[in-house]
């Protein structure tokens, strides 16, 4: 579609625009999370000690074609994507690559949506459950097909795509790949929903009733994605201006596949979230026996031992400090032979002429006693 007068001179008076930073950044970022993520998933599948699975070969896959998907945007940047269209110096290069991109994302989202489906066969026993799933793959396949098939063969040949010098023949992309679109979100609300009731009835404990639902809530997140890719996709298919106009649509594909991935991985997680749980438990109960002992001691200085000791000691010519060896510090808290409840504590008595009982407070310097 070329571009109107007024359209030229708004080009021209942006010709500095760019949503390159834009590009890159959300990149980066949906990589590493996704990379974390999948990381994640292996090591509660550790834990777990159950092994790997083949919905777990499918989410590697996917992770290396969204990988590619956004490495490929990355450098169409170089030729002109996020870039104003009169800057575009080689628009075969960057057509082929958006048509690669495009390609990419239709089979990293298939590997996706058959990682969730194996995923369910794996956790959700019976036959019925079995063919409906069976029906749902045949149901992904073909919209991964209809995609592709959409993608690349828009115009014939195919050449005509990126070569104006070529005369062929385009269908409406625009009517098409709206209907490809809403295919897409009906399979994702699909796949967040098929499970639901037969997880409900499932004999397991509540808390992980609650973590698997809350895994299968982060899948909606793929649902939003979508829609809103869709939105983006329907308002761009008309315009003059192909490598500005076609970024959001690009941002959230990537941004889509990314939040596929790790809903798919969030449902592994119980393994690893019960370990950190378990350490959260067991750490808070420490601190909790510890501040109580504390407690029990009635705030005495400085103990290394689990009990008080209260010494007998000789007579105390002149009130001079008490006896203070290399390992024992004391100190006189009273003169008295009536010690409070918490003094239940061994006598250690030292004979001498007038001998005073005293109550200290011992501090043993060594290790702690466990």
């Amino acid at each position: 579609m070329e571009p109107t007068a007024s359209e030229s001179q708004y080009l021209q008076e942006h010709i500095g625009d760019t949503k390159v930073p834009g590009i890159i950044i959300a990149s980066v970022i949906c990589g590493i999370m996704t990379c974390i993520c999948v990381g994640l998933r292996f090591v509660a599948r550790f834990l777990s000690g159950v092994g790997l699975g083949k919905d777990d070969y499918c989410i590697v896959m996917g992770l290396v074609l969204y990988l590619a998907d956004i490495i490929i945007l990355c450098i169409s940047t170089k030729y002109g994507a996020g870039r104003h269209i009169n800057v575009v110096t080689d628009a075969r290069t960057l057509i082929i690559l958006i048509l690669c991109d495009e390609n990419i994302y239709v089979f990293g989202i298939l590997l996706i949506k058959f990682s969730i489906l194996l995923l369910y066969h794996r956790i959700i026993p019976g036959k019925t459950f079995r063919n409906f799933l069976i029906t749902t793959a045949l149901l992904v396949t073909a919209w991964a097909l209809a995609a592709f098939f959409t993608n690349t063969f828009t115009c014939y040949p195919v050449e005509a795509q990126w070569d104006r010098t070529i005369k062929g023949t385009c269908r409406n992309y625009g009517t098409i790949s709206l209907g490809i679109g809403i295919a897409n979100v009906i399979i994702d609300f699909i796949l967040l929903g098929i499970p639901l009731p037969t997880l409900w009835k499932l004999q397991m404990s509540t808390r992980r009733k609650v973590l698997l639902f809350f895994a299968l809530g982060a899948g909606s997140s793929a649902c939003i994605a979508s829609i809103v890719r869709l939105t983006y996709t329907q308002s761009g298919l008309s315009t003059y201006d192909e490598s500005w106009d076609s970024v959001p649509v690009a941002i959230l594909s990537g941004v889509e596949m990314c939040t596929a991935i790790i809903a798919s991985c969030f449902a592994t997680y119980r393994p690893l979230v019960e370990r950190v749980l378990l350490r959260i438990s067991s750490t808070s109960k420490r601190t909790t026996q510890e501040n109580t002992d504390a407690s029990d001691r009635g705030g005495w200085g400085k103990i290394s031992v689990q009990r008080d000791i209260a010494i007998e000691l000789g007579p105390n010519p002149m009130n001079s400090a008490p006896f203070t060896g290399p390992d024992i510090e004391t100190a006189p808290l009273k003169d008295s032979n009536n010690f409070g409840p918490q003094s239940a504590i061994p006598l250690q008595h030292l004979y001498g002429s007038n001998p005073q009982l005293w109550q200290a407070n011992v501090t043993i310097h060594g290790p702690r006693a466990p």
